[in-house]
């Protein structure tokens, strides 16, 4: 099915100025020689000016309505942020104290294998307590 020319300068009106560079060379050479598809630019932009130009005012509800979802949103990601530092915390609580109790052992932790630093038993706990804080992230 062919498209009338008309009709897709009016689709491109109506679009807007967001058009890519090769629509907009398309339209306006279609505007200079088509005096029909002129006029319906100029109405177009004439009513999109008087809708521009008419005051806005949002009823007290809405605005009200929307500081509360915005205030809860940011309480959400604040709260996230904190739950976020004290798993990071956990985290080096935990590298820190392997640390320092492989150091007290008298043996280095500069190069240690999975099974080195930490007993089957030991690794699992510290698993589970990862996972644990984990969840509470979410």
């Amino acid at each position: 099915m062919t498209r009338n020319l008309h009709d897709e300068a009016r689709e491109l009106i109506a679009l807007g100025e967001g058009l890519p560079d090769a629509q907009q060379v398309w339209l306006r050479a279609h505007l200079n020689e088509c005096e029909a598809c002129r006029n319906y630019a100029e109405a177009a932009n004439r009513v999109v000016r008087s809708l521009r130009s008419l005051p806005l005012a949002a009823d007290s509800r809405l605005v009200r309505a929307t500081q509360m979802r915005v205030r809860f949103h940011a309480s959400r990601l604040h709260e996230t942020r904190e739950r976020l530092w004290l798993v990071g915390m956990a985290c080096l609580g935990v590298g820190l104290s392997v640390f320092l109790r492989r150091t007290r052992a008298g043996g280095e932790c500069l190069v240690a294998g999975p099974g080195d630093l930490l007993d089957e038993r030991r690794r699992t706990i510290a698993v589970m307590a990862m996972r644990k804080l984990t969840n509470l992230c979410r």
